[in-house]
This record gives C-alpha cells, sequence and structure tokens, in this order.
C-alpha cells in the first residue's frame, strides 16, 4: 500500500479489547494473547485509542485557544 493512501470513515477512536477474566487486578500487556479491537467498548477492561491525527488536531486547537485566553487576560 502507497504511503499516499486515504483511508476514508476511519473511527476516530476505537477500543483494544484484552478480555475480561485475569485473576489479579493487574496485567503485564506483553503477556496477553488474543487482543482484538472494536469500534464500540465490550467490556470494562478495554482500552481507548483515539486516531493521531485527531488528537494532534484537538491539542493545536486547546493551544490556540489557550493562547487566544491569555492575550485577552494581558488586555484587560
Amino acid at each position: 500500500m502507497s504511503d499516499d493512501v486515504k483511508v476514508i470513515n476511519a473511527p476516530e477512536r476505537i477500543w483494544l479489547q484484552i478480555g475480561d477474566d485475569f485473576e489479579t487486578d493487574e496485567v503485564d500487556f506483553d503477556e496477553l494473547d488474543g487482543v482484538t479491537w472494536c469500534v464500540d467498548s465490550q467490556f470494562g477492561t478495554d482500552i481507548a485509542y483515539v486516531r493521531a491525527d485527531l488528537y494532534e488536531l484537538r491539542i493545536a486547537e486547546l493551544t490556540q485557544a489557550l493562547v487566544k485566553a491569555m492575550e485577552y487576560g494581558q488586555r484587560r
């Protein structure tokens, strides 16, 4: 696949599903077997992942809003 391929309709968030049958309350991800993903959370142990491009966009938007707020506060 080319690096120039654009995937459309990709979900904004997916959930890694690691299962829910553990003997302890701490699990090493490297020791898990059969990890899958889904658009919807299935178990309380699912791990949410957001698309990196959307995360970076939100950080830029928040940074810009913070700068504007600080500038507004300095003018008052």
